[in-house]
């Protein structure tokens, strides 16, 4: 799973300004705390020429970069500690931002030291997405009621016209669920193909829709297969793309091209555009809120019968496998 933060550069306005401090040698940099020195830095870009996409009718450079260097405690008991990881850098040519696969302090730490930044007035900040906490039943909803294929519109300005396109999104399947009730007495953590199918998830549901977790398989326009997974563990969301499960046009690319792609197409595209829909989609209230749960109250009863008429023919079957051994 590919997990990244997201960060915007306040100072910086090109892909080449990145690269420069990127690649630049760089000296010791001292710790906040004056406890020790980060050191030994290795950079490397990972795409030979800088590749382009487009993200809501904006053309934007990116290239990806590995990292790794040393923290060298004062204290000589204590082993260096190396951090490695990796950064996409995308710009406009009016604003950067950055992907890292590190998040809060240790993200903003790495991206000051690869800018050589560290100890002076930053100039990264980060840029999480914050949605409610219905947002995820909206989405569970949608998926069990046959109601997952969206229309995503895609809008571009060049040469002083405007054109608008669509392209299909649709969920084929919910992979993860996680949540507690209110009194966070009962949690449930489930995962696999046929999860939408659990008595205990459509159980849980019932007794609270407080999810924090929900992992999709979806197909976007030309892209067969993307699975990914909403996590809120704090008050932000952080999306995890899974690279291995990918399929579609950018099947045969490069690994590091397939990551940055796949992180900004899932963050800054299909992220926001199903949070976009849950915001706009006044069909989503309280009355269908409770049509949904009775729906699932009278689903659980009858997978519960099935259950049940399973269990009967199975002891009847052994009682009279017995009888014949007998």
């Amino acid at each position: 799973m590919e997990k990244a933060s997201l960060w915007v550069d306040t100072k910086l306005k090109n892909l080449n300004e990145v690269r420069e401090l990127f690649l630049a040698n760089k000296d010791n940099q001292r710790s906040h705390e004056n406890a020790g020195t980060y050191t030994d830095f290795d950079v490397k870009q990972k795409i030979k020429e800088d590749q382009s996409i487009v993200i809501n009718g904006q053309n934007w450079l990116f290239n990806k970069f590995d990292y790794s260097y040393l923290y060298k405690s004062n204290d000589d008991l204590i082993d260096p500690q190396e951090t490695s990881g990796y950064v996409v850098a995308f710009s406009n040519g009016d604003e950067v931002r950055y992907f890292i696969n590190y998040f809060s302090q240790n993200a903003q730490v790495s991206l000051q030291l690869l800018l050589n930044n560290l100890n002076k007035a930053t100039h990264i900040e980060s840029k999480p997405v914050i949605v409610k906490e219905g947002f995820f039943l909206w989405l569970f909803q949608k998926y069990y009621n046959g109601d997952a294929e969206f229309q995503i519109s895609n809008s571009s300005d060049s040469n002083n016209s405007v054109s608008n396109t669509s392209s299909n999104l649709n969920i084929n399947s919910i992979l993860a669920v996680k949540g507690d009730t209110s009194d966070q007495i009962t949690s449930i953590n489930a995962s696999g193909d046929q999860i939408s199918n659990y008595v205990s998830v459509l159980s849980f549901l019932l007794e609270s829709s407080k999810l924090y977790k929900l992992g999709l398989r979806i197909s976007y326009d030309s892209h067969k297969t993307i699975e990914f997974t909403i996590d809120k563990p704090r008050k932000n969301n952080v999306v995890s793309v899974d690279i291995s499960k990918y399929e579609g046009v950018l099947s045969a690319e490069s690994m590091d091209s397939k990551i940055s792609k796949l992180l900004i197409i899932v963050n800054l595209v299909i992220f926001p555009k199903l949070i976009q829909m849950y915001m706009e989609d006044e069909t989503w209230n309280q009355q269908e809120m409770e049509m949904f749960f009775d729906g699932l109250s009278q689903d659980i009863t009858s997978k519960i019968a099935t259950l049940l008429k399973g269990v009967k023919d199975k002891v009847a079957l052994d009682n009279s496998q017995t009888s014949l051994d007998v």
